[in-house]
């Protein structure tokens, strides 16, 4: 392995091109020791880089939530108490209650009157609409947490592919001021600049998620739901059918409605009263005790059984809409149901198609690298490189959409090649068996493809 001074070349090149920290310069260019100075500042530099680099697996691992998931995720927790509270059917209040009046009876001259109360309600109802409806609130509330879930790792894992192309357009754009002299040589040095910025940013960006240092390239191998798995949002649309289909079935309660049977007893004595009711609000049992402490006026007890109908009947438009709504739902299930498994099979194998293109550009990458030393073999390296990255990013956009359709979560296969299996050469990568370039000799990852061309470039290239 040669080494390199802060640039970018081939893998087996013994001498491509020589970068600095800025821009890169001919070999011949370099005095001895300044050669010498940089190349130690670069073995320092690759030790730190290796400590400090952060990899897919590291996004995987350490990608914090965004703003937008911690907001869902208080949804759910709201979501999660709102159906408790549909499902126990309870309500407690208590209240006081003053009262000023005046008034007379017909033979009794006009007078105030003053009245301060205590009521303590407790009550409770069975609303199977409600409890239907806030379960698929609570549905809808984690399948939308788990989308911004996987949105977050998807976003860093592209973030972390940015860096590296903008890292390889750096680069390439120092390659370029070695050859430009005159006016174009100030235009490339704009141009430089322009990308040494944009590296920047991203890297800002990078760290402002916690991951520091250089980034650093290693294929994963993703480990995906399986395609016979009932998805959860078909949970969902079950049941908003079985919500229409209820509210639809509820349409006759409007015509009787709140049938209630109540009894009290008031105490003038003590000054109390308590109440007890039994109701069927359309169609949905309830039933509630009242106590109030006060001033009362006589000992008496009653009983009383009421309701309420309604001679316009149902209105039309509501049966002709709660019929759609059902109909709606039944679509939805159905459609899901249809088109579901030939989806998440296309899916899968997108993600084959992609993970096949990485490997092409890998073993692109692999000859690029394997080329005669020259400066132009270190540009075409570095076009190899990004378009590996970009590669990479088609393998992250097809896996998103692999989870997306089987509600699934970012997992990395944690099993690596066997030594036995791992491929001889050691810058192979196998991206369909393994997670990364793996060493024959011991089955633990290689260097990614930045410490790659960066250790691998000498100076005195022509």
């Amino acid at each position: 392995m040669g080494d390199i001074v802060g640039g970018t070349c081939a893998h087996g090149a013994r001498a491509a091109c020589a970068a600095g920290p800025g821009r890169l310069r001919p070999a011949g260019v370099l005095a001895p020791w300044t050669a010498a100075v940089m190349a130690g500042w670069m073995a320092a530099f690759m030790a730190a880089s290796a400590a400090l680099a952060f990899t897919p697996e590291d996004v995987l691992a350490r990608t914090p939530e965004s703003e937008r998931t911690l907001r869902q995720a208080a949804a759910v927790t709201a979501a999660e108490r709102a159906l408790a509270a549909s499902r126990a059917g309870t309500d407690v209040g208590l209240a006081l209650k003053p009262e000023l009046s005046y008034g007379a009876d017909v033979e009794d001259p006009a007078a105030f009157g003053a009245a301060l109360d205590l009521e303590l309600d407790l009550a409770w109802r069975h609303d199977r609409a409600a409890v239907l409806a806030d379960t698929i609130d609570l549905l809808y509330a984690r399948e939308r947490l788990r989308h911004w879930r996987r949105s977050d790792v998807r976003d860093a894992l592209r973030l972390h592919a940015r860096v590296l192309r903008a890292e390889v357009a750096l680069r390439r754009a120092e390659l370029d001021l070695e050859r430009a002299r005159g006016a174009g040589a100030a235009r490339t040095e704009a141009v430089v600049e322009a990308r040494r910025h944009a590296l920047d940013a991203l890297r800002a960006e990078a760290a402002q998620l916690g991951f520091t240092g250089r980034a650093r390239f290693e294929p994963l191998r993703f480990t995906l739901p399986e395609l016979g798995a009932t998805p959860a949002r078909r949970r969902r649309l079950q049941l908003e059918l079985e919500r229409a289909v209820l509210m639809r079935d509820a349409l006759p309660y409007d015509v009787l409605r709140d049938v209630s049977l109540d009894a009290t007893y008031e105490s003038s004595t003590y000054g109390y009263q308590l109440g007890a009711s039994l109701s069927l609000d359309r169609g949905r049992p309830g039933a509630a005790l009242n106590g109030q402490l006060g001033s009362q006026q006589d000992d008496q007890w009653s009983v009383s059984l009421s309701a309420r109908i309604h001679l316009d009947g149902a209105d039309e438009r509501a049966r002709a809409d709660a019929d759609e709504r059902v109909r709606r739902a039944r679509a939805a299930l159905d459609a899901l149901d249809r088109e579901y498994p030939d989806d998440a099979r296309r899916a899968r194998l997108a993600v084959e198609d992609a993970t096949a293109l990485l490997e092409v550009e890998l073993n692109a990458w692999r000859a690029a690298a394997d080329s005669a030393p020259s400066r132009s073999a270190c540009r075409a390296l570095l076009a190899r490189e990004n378009a590996v990255y970009g590669a990479w990013l088609g393998v992250v956009g097809a896996v998103y959409e692999v989870l997306e359709q089987l509600d699934g979560a970012w997992r990395a296969d944690t099993g690596r090649l066997p030594p036995e299996d791992a491929p001889a050469s050691r810058g192979e990568v196998t991206v369909s068996a393994g997670r990364g370039p793996v060493p024959a000799s011991t089955g633990r990852m290689d260097p990614g493809l930045t410490e790659v061309r960066a250790s691998v470039c000498r100076t005195g290239a022509p």
